[in-house]
């Protein structure tokens, strides 16, 4: 007997859906903070180490500068930004709210990359689709909810954000079969890379030694690293670093500072490493 294409493609398809629905119901959703506004002021320079949404409510005229373009926020626009993506608002008078905004967190870091890989896999024209206003409109309703404080509104607004990254992430699958999520064993070795880098922060980063103490062979860490999150564990590791930096000079410490605690030679290397990566310089 023999098996179509079609057929192999369904089975194929299925057994992704059924990884995918795994690793959303095993997501640890954490709201850090939500609301309605119509004051833009907090928003004139933000770099969250969060999620960061934003929805467009009645008579909104939102824009932002964000990846060294513009962003219009009207009635009805959603947008996720990335953790620790700078944005700022252009101040003019005809640029006003209302808008909601959510921020939350994934508890493991290789939760993270994963929704991040799937959420921009071929850039971020999935927030501007109009299906997005029906979630938006959705969440509106949910975070109104929980500002009154009504019972049960904080857990039914981490379940409208697990329904959120879910619609995200089966959509862009549709679209990008080749999209693929870490066994349990890898995303624990990515987890486990970033929990040693943390802990040495102030060391440079030392590949060989880091995937000794975690079990792996540099070659095999490589390999997953790659598949995960399109970057070798170095790069992956300097990118964690200077999200930890960015803390850091946020909180008030100096360049000079904040390059000793993570481990550079000198504050210049530190500065250039820092623009190489982010694309500004630390000051």
């Amino acid at each position: 007997m023999t098996i179509s294409t079609d057929a192999i493609f369904i089975q194929k398809r299925q057994k992704y859906n059924l990884v995918l629905e795994s690793f959303i119901n095993q997501l640890e959703i954490k709201v850090l903070g939500q609301g309605a506004n119509q004051n833009t002021h907090h928003l004139k320079e933000l770099i969250l180490p969060a999620f960061l949404l934003i929805y467009g409510l009645a008579d909104c005229n939102l824009v932002l500068r964000h990846k060294k373009k513009l962003l219009t926020f009207r009635t009805g626009s959603l947008y996720l930004f990335e953790p620790f993506e700078p944005l700022t608002l252009i101040e003019e008078e005809a640029c006003s709210g209302p808008y909601l905004y959510v921020y939350f967190s994934l508890d493991s870091i290789s939760d993270q990359n994963i929704f991040k890989r799937f959420a921009y896999a071929d850039g971020d024209q999935v927030f501007q689709h109009c299906s997005q206003k029906k979630l938006g409109a959705a969440m509106e309703k949910i975070c109104q909810a929980s500002l009154r404080d009504e019972p049960d509104s904080n857990f039914l607004l981490r379940y409208a954000l697990r329904g959120l990254i879910a619609y995200i992430m089966f959509t862009k699958l549709h679209y990008h079969p080749q999209l693929n999520i870490s066994s349990p064993q890898e995303a624990n070795l990515i987890d486990l890379t970033f929990a040693y880098a943390k802990q040495h922060l102030k060391e440079p980063i030392n590949i060989k030694k880091l995937a000794s103490t975690i079990g792996v062979s540099c070659r095999q860490l490589d390999r997953i690293f790659k598949k995960a999150l399109q970057e070798p564990p170095s790069r992956a590791i300097t990118r964690f670093k200077l999200k930890q930096a960015i803390q850091m000079l946020k909180a008030g410490i100096s360049v000079k500072e904040t390059a000793r605690s993570l481990g550079y030679a000198s504050p210049s290397h530190f500065s250039s490493v820092f623009k190489a990566v982010l694309g500004t310089s630390p000051t």
